[in-house]
């Protein structure tokens, strides 16, 4: 996908699908669109349902981005011997295989290289999960004519929106830690240098009230201390953690007013400064901060986890893609080119019949004016015809500041004859000599040299010169 082209997402949290939509405006991507289609009576399960909606929004998705909850997704941190990006793929692959599950079910997987540990081991962090979990999303999908360009985690948008804010920007070497609460679980996710560096999914599901907010903050504190002891990078933990999803308020209250860290509403923070969701109720604990963070923040690096056969199709329609723009690009090209081709044998044709009307007059006469331009356009568009190019090539080359030519007839296209004035009768003369040297005025004959009858002795003098 080209860097300026509009960027669609759709990200499936469940109860509901979120769209957004940015484009490049001034060098800088701005949102267009941003809203909310909730799962009722089965509705995302209906491509007709969604299609109408989208058209009710001015929604056109084309190879969209595709948003997956994270909880879906297993993950493995394993230690490999390698830092080649291309035998890390392989033993990745390798694990896979002997790892994959219940005999024959397919498993999709991406990994993340998040570092190297202190024996110089590439820490690698390995998600994976069963290909049918994914087509409940990519049959709605296809049944709708759209094809995702790219299928990942809503804890990588997330991330991207975090990497947006002032204030994450400015805590340079610091990690980012990002809560997540989704309808299933939780997922706890830290940030280094741009990438996940580290991520956990719990659960207590059957538990609820303060003793549920009482086994997540441990659970908090649990993953904390997992990730100071993974190693590869520094983990600098500024007391901040950014919390998004749906929270009960016994939890949001525990966060809060907990000393061990600070916490972030990142819905408090979206819904106070965009005003795409500004109308949306107080309530409503939807997170947009993995949508916006993708739409905005568009770069290279995210897991994919679209399948094999997937991610073939999409190369194939990108050199399709390619091949149909290079055609068009040729094609106009070529009318182009046609059209100028065109356009001189017009003019050229044109250029032609003027000209063989002159030739074909009984007399034309022109000024030497005239005749230096005509001189000139002949040289430029009929070189072969010669007859005034090669007359005006002699007269210019012998030019003579004592001689002026005042008048150059053609007559039948054959009989020539040049009129005009001198300083005297020995420049006359001298300057007559000199054409004769040439091949067409080798035939020339001076018909008459008249003196001033003002001038005393000597004096300007007309004359003609003839060519039969």
């Amino acid at each position: 996908m080209h860097p300026h082209s509009p960027l669609y997402v759709l990200e499936f949290s469940g109860s509901s699908l979120q769209c957004c939509r940015s484009e490049m405006r001034r060098r800088s991507r701005r949102l267009t669109h941003c809203f909310i289609i909730r799962d009722r009576e089965g509705v995302l399960n209906n491509p007709r349902v969604l299609a109408r909606h989208f058209r009710k929004h001015g929604f056109r998705p084309i190879d969209p981005i595709v948003i997956i909850p994270r909880h879906l997704a297993s993950v493995q941190t394993l230690r490999l011997p390698s830092q080649d990006k291309h035998e890390l793929e392989e033993m990745v692959r390798l694990h896979i295989s002997r790892n994959s599950g219940p005999a024959g079910e397919e498993v999709v997987y991406d990994y993340q290289f998040a570092g190297l540990d202190a024996q110089g081991y590439a820490l690698v962090h390995v998600y994976s999960l069963p290909k049918s979990r994914l087509e409940y999303y990519l049959i709605v999908l296809k049944k709708m004519g759209l094809n995702p360009s790219l299928v990942t985690f809503n804890v990588e948008g997330m991330g991207r929106w975090l990497l947006l804010q002032k204030a994450s920007r400015e805590a340079t070497g610091r990690s980012l830690c990002l809560l997540n609460a989704g309808p299933d679980g939780f997922d706890f996710n830290v940030f280094c240098d741009g990438r996940i560096y580290f991520s956990r999914s719990f659960s207590f599901s059957p538990i609820t009230g303060p003793e549920r907010a009482s086994l997540l903050l441990r659970e908090i504190k649990m993953s904390l201390e997992l990730c100071r002891r993974l190693g590869g990078v520094e983990f600098i933990f500024d007391k901040k953690i950014y919390v998004a999803g749906s929270f009960s308020p016994e939890e949001l209250q525990a966060l809060k007013s907990h000393s061990f860290f600070d916490a972030v509403v990142i819905e408090d923070v979206i819904q106070a400064g965009n005003p795409f969701l500004r109308s949306l109720p107080a309530e409503e604990r939807l997170s947009f901060a993995s949508s916006l963070g993708l739409a905005m923040n568009p770069e290279n690096g995210c897991m994919d986890m679209r399948p094999p056969e997937c991610k073939a199709e999409a190369r194939g329609r990108a050199v399709g893609r390619r091949w149909h723009h290079g055609a068009f690009l040729f094609c106009g090209l070529v009318f182009i080119l046609w059209f100028l081709y065109a356009a001189k044998v017009v003019r050229d044709a044109d250029a032609f019949t003027r000209l063989r009307h002159e030739m074909a007059a009984q007399k034309d006469v022109m000024t030497i004016g005239d005749a230096v331009a005509r001189g000139v356009w002949v040289e430029n568009h009929f070189v072969a015809t010669g007859t005034y190019k090669e007359i005006l090539s002699v007269l210019g080359r012998h030019s003579d500041e004592n001689i002026m030519i005042d008048e150059l007839r053609v007559q039948g296209g054959a009989k020539i004859s040049l009129k005009g004035s001198g300083k005297d009768m020995t420049h006359v003369l001298d300057y007559v000599k000199s054409l004769k040297s040439e091949r067409v005025f080798q035939k020339a004959r001076l018909e008459y040299l008249i003196q001033n009858k003002d001038a005393l002795t000597e004096g300007p003098v007309s004359f003609r010169v003839a060519i039969p």
